[in-house]
């Protein structure tokens, strides 16, 4: 479709739904790829208190900007024109715009459905962290040893460490599905 016959309504969704959606994507990649890591090279309690900032900064913006990208994708399944002679179904392009806004908006239920877990076990160790650290001041010994255990919990597939880890693979699937919204995204708009 030529950029003439399209109104400025259309480009400025088409633009708007690429636009989110892709940068969702990147900035998944980025926590995942490059936070995540650097966190992980932290103490743990410091490193849970880190993650859990990381947490409630995205979790403040990712979903609202999932929501506009799927609304635009929808508003541009709707818009374009329904097939002509052979029926009253909808374009391959309303279905891949359709297909967009459903993978935009289903990091929502991805996240309830396979990140929760995960997320409610860390933030349990946090609200731990921050209860011990109130409580009482560690001293080294125990700081040491606390490490200790913490360490072999890693080895063991139970610690914080290996919780973050497994939080920045789940995040990776959250990242796939909007990259691909933008890719059907982009396909429909040319």
């Amino acid at each position: 479709m030529s950029t003439n016959t399209n109104p400025t309504g259309i480009r400025l969704a088409q633009s708007a739904g690429i636009f989110l959606s892709a940068s969702l994507s990147g900035a998944s990649v980025a926590i995942s790829a490059f936070v995540i890591p650097r966190l992980l090279e932290s103490p743990v309690p410091l490193m849970l208190r880190q993650w859990f900032n990381s947490f409630k900064a995205g979790r403040a913006f990712m979903p609202g900007f999932a929501v506009l990208a799927a609304a635009n994708y929808f508003y541009l399944a709707a818009a374009i024109p329904r097939k002509f002679g052979g029926g009253a179904g909808l374009t391959g392009r309303a279905y891949a715009y359709l297909a967009a806004g459903v993978l935009s908006v289903g990091i929502i239920p991805y996240t309830y459905a396979v990140m929760m877990p995960t997320n409610k076990r860390l933030v349990a160790r946090v609200e731990g962290v921050e209860s011990v650290e109130a409580d009482i001041g560690l001293v080294a010994e125990e700081g040491e040893a606390a490490r200790v255990a913490e360490e072999s919990a890693w080895v063991k597939g139970e610690g914080s460490k290996y919780l973050v880890d497994r939080w920045a693979t789940l995040n990776l699937g959250r990242a796939i599905m909007v990259a691909a919204s933008a890719v059907l995204g982009i396909g429909a708009s040319v």
